[in-house]
């Protein structure tokens, strides 16, 4: 094999690796892959996937700061952290986690009348297994029950313990993620909910400021 023809073959693998990790739009690592200086924000795949997982990584930590008490107004509550796991032979579907987050928003208002705060990410296994870790609020009076056993995640296992870090014990899933990790299509990693208005301003602005420094650091990359 000539040098030019093992260049293009490793090319070509480091190409089909980074199609496998559409799914989960998130590559850290870097490859030989040739960019294309267009003269605008690089459509490489692998910059595009890095752009995503800087947006989830920031999404997911300033959502977590929207929900602490000096943004939220809401004091006197409690972090839960709550893992669905499925059973083995159970497929994911996409309604699964947003019926369960449904169920326990339920739950809540009957209890207290409060809406549901919350922060989730997904995960994928070695086994190929999806899970889901979720950062919950709620007043302290009240302590979360088993998803499971109240029928909420009809799916497999749920683990529910106070949590003393917040949603700082998600980042740690965030960073899990590689460049090899292929998620069923159409499945969304992450979820945020109960913000309130001066949260949700401060998470966009926050956004806006990152997408504004991707943009900048992008057009010197060519």
């Amino acid at each position: 094999m000539t040098g030019a023809t093992a260049t293009h073959a490793s090319d070509s693998r480091a190409a089909a690796a980074l199609a496998g990790g559409v799914g989960a739009g998130l590559v850290l690592s870097k490859t030989s892959l040739t960019r294309v200086a267009s003269g605008r924000i690089s459509q490489h795949p692998e910059d595009v996937f890095a752009r995503r997982f800087g947006r989830m990584r920031q999404a997911v930590w300033s959502a977590g700061q929207g929900h602490a008490e000096k943004f939220s107004g809401w004091y006197g509550c409690r972090a839960w952290f709550v893992t669905l796991t499925y059973r083995p032979g159970v497929e994911w579907a996409a309604e699964h986690v947003r019926d369960a987050v449904q169920r326990c928003r339920m739950w809540l208002k009957r209890q207290c009348g409060q809406k549901l705060r919350y922060v989730w990410v997904a995960e994928l296994q070695k086994r190929g297994a999806v899970h889901y870790h979720l950062i919950v609020y709620l007043p302290k009076r009240l302590s979360m029950p088993k998803w499971d056993k109240q029928g909420w995640w009809p799916h497999g296992m749920t683990n529910t313990q106070v949590s003393r870090t917040g949603v700082g014990y998600l980042m740690k899933y965030v960073s899990k993620f590689s460049p090899f990790h292929t998620f069923p299509r159409g499945m969304r990693l992450y979820g945020i909910g109960g913000l309130n208005e001066q949260a949700r301003a401060i998470r966009t602005q926050a956004a806006e400021d990152a997408q504004a420094k991707q943009a900048q650091q992008g057009s010197k990359d060519f």
